[in-house]
């Protein structure tokens, strides 16, 4: 983040030039020169549950580095690209919550920020339920 505040904005990586925490290099919306979002505003529960095995928005926090959400303000919402609903695209792409920012994103069009940080005690609680829950000679 202090290098996206330091830079004044969020800026497409279509080279690779910029360090990537998750996503592809071979990526539909990176590969077209835009910023890949998240876009959840008009997916359904089924297709928000099924993009998280895909690609999470909060998987580094589960590990338990902080993350920051970025939203958007109204007029970069319109810009955004929208989300496929199929397959047939050249590159990677999260069905129904992917979108593209075509160009760099201005923090000027940046509403909210938050920070995110799950604590990884509940974390490994919940893995460790999970695996004593595998019947025995699971791998």
């Amino acid at each position: 983040m202090p290098a996206i505040l330091e830079a004044g904005d969020i800026r497409p990586n279509p080279d690779g030039q910029f360090p990537m925490l998750f996503g592809s290099t071979n990526s539909y919306f990176v590969n077209r020169g835009c910023v890949s979002v998240f876009d959840y505003r008009s997916a359904t529960s089924e297709q928000i549950a099924a993009s998280l095995s895909q690609c999470s928005a909060l998987a580094m926090a589960w590990r338990g580095s902080p993350i920051t959400c970025l939203f958007l303000s109204e007029m970069a919402q319109r810009r955004l690209v929208p989300p496929h609903t199929n397959r047939m695209t050249s590159g990677k792409i999260v069905l129904h919550v992917e979108a593209g920012h075509p160009g760099p994103i201005p923090m000027s069009d940046i509403d909210e920020i938050l920070q995110v940080t799950v604590a990884s005690d509940a974390w490994d609680a919940r893995v460790e339920r999970i695996r004593q829950a595998r019947p025995r000679g699971a791998q």
